[in-house]
């Protein structure tokens, strides 16, 4: 799979999450002080961050992933002071190389569907957040409508094979409770810009106790 996942995968990811402007802004806008953005991807976001974020690293797995990043970060440099605040290393949610208490927030757009194992990479999240942190994320989940949820069940076996890893039926609020975070804001609802089979969203801010 390393020409499709190097060459492809980016471009139908690209083509996916073109119309998620505004949940961007609402998600990266608000993330202030020390800054963990884990999964960046093709680094599409690093232009919503604003002057609230002090610092801003950003952790991602995959290394063709990484170095289209690292593109789209040089290009905002020419138009952004934001970007030197920037730094790009290349890393996995559920390891993460950095000491307890390390940052002020946490984000995470649409990366918890694909993450090995979600429950150590939630856990390792709430480890490096600063008491009273806060988890920033936007996530695709199991459908509400039972009908839909069952055509995910049927399809994520093979729709995890042509999308490197992404499942269609997680329970990513759920996940936060049990690591351990509260929600200071949450909404669950259908994306009617998504595809069909990943419309239900959730969308807010979760708080380290």
């Amino acid at each position: 799979m390393g020409f499709y996942q190097d060459r492809i995968f980016p471009w139908l990811c690209q083509k996916a999450v073109r119309d998620y402007d505004d949940e961007r802004r609402a998600v990266f806008g608000s993330a202030s002080g020390r800054v963990l953005e884990i999964g960046f991807g093709l680094g599409t976001s690093f232009r919503f961050y604003t002057d609230s974020a002090d610092e801003i690293v950003g952790l991602e797995y995959s290394a063709s992933m990484l170095t289209k990043a690292e593109k789209e970060l040089d290009e905002l440099k020419a138009n952004s002071a934001l970007s030197s605040k920037v730094i790009l290393i290349k890393g996995s949610a559920t390891n993460l190389d950095f000491p307890d208490e390390s940052f002020d927030t946490v984000v995470s757009f649409l990366v918890f569907c694909s993450v090995p194992d979600p429950e150590l990479a939630a856990s390792e999240i709430y480890r490096v957040l600063k008491p009273n942190g806060k988890l920033h994320f936007f996530e695709h989940v199991l459908a509400a409508d039972e009908t839909l949820a069952k055509w995910q069940r049927r399809l994520n076996p093979f729709w995890k094979k042509i999308a490197c890893g992404c499942n269609l039926t997680r329970d990513t609020k759920s996940l936060f409770l049990r690591a351990g975070f509260s929600f200071e804001n949450f909404k669950e609802y259908v994306h009617e810009n998504s595809m069909k089979i990943s419309r239900q969203k959730i969308q807010g801010i979760a708080v380290k106790s």
